[in-house]
C-alpha cells in the first residue's frame, strides 16, 4: 500500500472501495486543471469515465465534490509531512520534511483551480483550516529547535502567524500571476526563505 493510499484510509474517508479512490485520483486532475464551475454532473462522468451514480455515491454535487477533493488533498498534505518528519530528529531536517509535500502535492493547482476555491465558503473555510493546524504544528517545530540552539532564537508564534499571512496570499491567483510563479512555486520560495531566515545563512 502506497503511503498516498494509507493516508486516504486515515484521512476520514473510510470504507472506499478501490474505483471509488481511483475516481477521486482522478477528480483531483481534473479539478486542479480546470476548477469546478466550467463542470456539470455529467461532464465529470465524462471524462472520468464512470456513471453520474458513482459521483453521487461520493457527494451530492459538484460543489460538494469539490470541496470533498479540496479536504482530501489538505489532509494528505498533512499526513505526508508528519510521515516524513517522524523519520527525523533535527529540528531542520523535520521541518523540511514536514514542508516538502505543501509544495510536492501542489504541482497541479492551476489559477482557475484557486479562483474557484476562493469563491466557494466551505472549500476556502476547509483550506483556512487546513494552513491554521500546519501553522500550529510549524510552531511546534520551531520551538522545538530553538530550546535545541538549532534554529535562531526565534519567537515561534511570530513566525508561525507571518508563515501564514504569507500563505494566504500564496492563496490569491492575482498576486500569483503577478509573481510569475505557480502555486507549488510560490510555496517552495516561502519555504526556502523561511528555512534561510531560520539558519541564518
Amino acid at each position: 500500500m502506497t503511503s498516498e493510499k494509507h493516508s486516504e484510509r486515515t484521512s476520514g474517508l473510510l470504507q472506499l472501495r478501490p474505483r471509488q479512490i481511483e475516481i477521486l485520483d482522478q477528480l483531483e486532475t481534473y479539478f486542479f486543471a480546470h476548477g469546478y464551475r466550467s463542470a456539470t454532473m455529467e461532464v465529470l462522468a465524462q471524462n472520468l469515465k464512470c456513471s453520474k451514480r458513482a459521483l453521487y455515491e461520493l457527494a451530492p454535487n459538484r460543489k460538494e465534490l469539490f470541496t470533498l477533493i479540496v479536504d482530501r488533498w489538505a489532509k494528505r498534505i498533512r499526513w505526508l509531512g508528519a510521515e516524513a518528519e517522524a523519520r527525523h530528529s533535527d529540528p531542520r531536517r523535520r521541518l523540511a520534511a514536514y514542508l516538502q509535500p505543501g509544495v510536492s502535492e501542489s504541482r497541479g493547482v492551476t489559477r482557475t483551480f484557486l479562483i474557484d476555491l476562493r469563491d466557494l465558503p466551505q472549500a476556502r473555510a476547509t483550506l483556512e483550516q487546513h494552513q491554521r493546524e500546519r501553522m500550529t504544528h510549524l510552531k511546534g517545530i520551531l520551538d522545538e529547535g530553538a530550546k535545541q540552539g538549532v534554529f535562531k532564537d526565534v519567537h515561534a508564534h511570530l513566525v508561525a502567524g507571518i508563515c501564514l499571512a504569507g500563505i494566504e496570499k500564496i492563496n490569491e491567483p492575482t498576486f500569483l500571476a503577478q509573481a510569475g510563479l505557480s502555486f507549488s512555486q510560490a510555496f517552495a520560495e516561502l519555504y526556502r526563505l523561511l528555512m534561510t531566515g531560520l539558519e541564518g545563512k
